[in-house]
């Protein structure tokens, strides 16, 4: 039986917004005329969103947003609160990221907290979790995985459905992955760990970290491997749509 990708664009805060609206109906157009089994997640930048659910109103793309903030409403200057992302008509939500770990200094108990108000809705969630560069070398990537899923509670908390997205924060946009074994060694780390809590049999665990026309073929082939989540690649049409691609064959 043929296992169903999920693919989760990631656009961060590219490009602009002109920029952005024109991708957006370009890749709806020549999704339009393909024949695709996977499920297909774009996350723009968020002054997008809206154009992005007109735009594939009648598709079968998906839209998220790239963060949210746990409360659902109050005093917090520039956050969007899941709720407002659930209004407008989100599906997904991007949470953890390393970018937003290290630059907004978000730690695993405000994930939790994320997650958890998220649970009060029905957003899907998708956790990044990785491992740092001294951590891989330091023999660690395994336990600083497993320790971001506990702590982040997302293998104890009841969604109806959750993705969990592998991503070596190494790995972000170096062009360099992990070798076949080392993600598959990870994916199957991850797996143990949802397989002994909770409800997570039908959790999908994808690899993100510089996934790219050359490579996505041969991770996509990985055992565990369930999708990918894309950065760069997404923001090129032609590099996206081979993306899609690749996990139809």
């Amino acid at each position: 039986m043929k296992n169903h990708k999920i693919i989760v664009a990631n656009w961060k805060m590219n490009p602009s917004i002109f920029q952005g609206i024109e991708l957006l109906k370009s890749i709806n157009q020549s999704i339009n005329e393909m024949k695709v089994s996977s499920k297909i997640v774009i996350c723009p930048p968020s002054l997008i969103i809206r154009d992005a659910l007109i735009i594939f109103s009648n598709s079968i793309v998906s839209i998220g947003s790239q963060d949210c903030h746990h409360a659902e409403i109050g005093p917090y200057t520039g956050d969007l609160s899941y709720k407002m992302f659930e209004d407008i008509g989100c599906e997904y939500a991007i949470i953890g990221h390393s970018e937003r770990r290290a630059n907004h200094f978000e730690d695993n108990k405000l994930i939790f907290e994320k997650l958890n108000s998220i649970n009060r809705s029905k957003i899907i969630p998708i956790l990044c979790v990785g491992e740092s560069f001294v951590e891989r070398k330091s023999g660690l990537a395994s336990e600083a995985v497993i320790r971001q899923i506990d702590e982040s509670g997302i293998n104890k908390l009841e969604f109806d459905q959750k993705i969990i997205a592998y991503e070596p924060i190494w790995a972000i946009g170096s062009g360099k992955i992990p070798t076949r074994d080392e993600i598959m060694s990870i994916h199957s780390k991850i797996r143990e760990k949802l397989d002994t809590e909770g409800n997570n049999k039908d959790i999908k665990v994808l690899y993100g970290g510089s996934v790219n026309t050359e490579n996505v073929s041969d991770i996509f082939s990985i055992n565990g491997v369930d999708g990918a989540l894309v950065g760069g690649a997404s923001l090129k049409k032609a590099d996206f749509i081979k993306i899609i691609e690749s996990a139809e064959i």
